[in-house]
């Protein structure tokens, strides 16, 4: 039998991991179910990367405080393009380390989505991106 994965609904803001409490996130009860620790390497490898840029990371003064348990985080927050549809995709830096990987907070299929696309193989000159392996 398939294990089903579970979603967090979209957020009102567009970015990842700012919810509203009459639209809260989903926990992910069996993390196996959507390969949790690979969407982990896979995003921190992409996040390292962006770090880097200034036009893909940004800092605000202060701390955010988790909308789970209240604790203060960090001020960061990553932007960069969903890669099938271009548009901007963001989240805050303890998105994944506090949220997924520390309370198993389940993306959105759309973040889900994004972080699949990263690990998959870039495909060689002349190949389409379907036939890269």
């Amino acid at each position: 039998m398939r294990k089903m994965q579970v979603f967090s609904p979209p957020t009102t803001l567009g970015c990842e991991g700012f919810w509203s409490r009459e639209n809260p996130p989903r926990v992910q009860r069996d993390p196996s179910a959507w390969k949790k620790h690979d969407f982990i390497a896979h995003i921190t490898q992409r996040e390292n990367a962006l770090r880097k840029k200034p036009e893909h990371y940004h800092r605000a003064r202060g701390l955010a405080r988790s909308r789970l348990t209240g604790e203060l985080l960090g001020n960061g927050t990553f932007t960069d393009r969903h890669p099938r549809d271009g548009r901007i995709i963001c989240w805050p830096s303890d998105y994944v380390s506090h949220y997924i990987d520390k309370h198993n907070i389940a993306p959105t299929q759309r973040f889900a989505e994004y972080v699949q696309e990263l690990g998959r193989p870039f495909p060689r000159r002349g190949q389409r991106a379907d036939e890269a392996k």
